[in-house]
């Protein structure tokens, strides 16, 4: 699955990762996804390095879910 890594403003201005990733907590709220308009929430590059920073929807939100896995016995 790609990442993304450009959102939208409050006022419907794109912004890149590195700059919502300089955002207070509170801007941050009012960040939104490019594709649906859902609130996301930007993710910093992982310690390890193997995976990039980028932007993920907020669970609630009426965004993107990942898929719920069912164990069969």
């Amino acid at each position: 699955m790609p990442l993304s890594t450009e959102c939208r403003t409050a006022v419907g201005k794109r912004m890149g990762i590195a700059d919502a990733l300089k955002l207070t907590a509170k801007q941050r709220r009012e960040l939104k996804c490019v594709k649906c308009g859902q609130r996301v929430s930007p993710h910093r590059e992982s310690g390890s390095g193997r995976q990039s920073a980028h932007f993920e929807h907020l669970p609630g939100d009426g965004g993107p879910q990942p898929e719920l896995s069912i164990e069969r016995s």
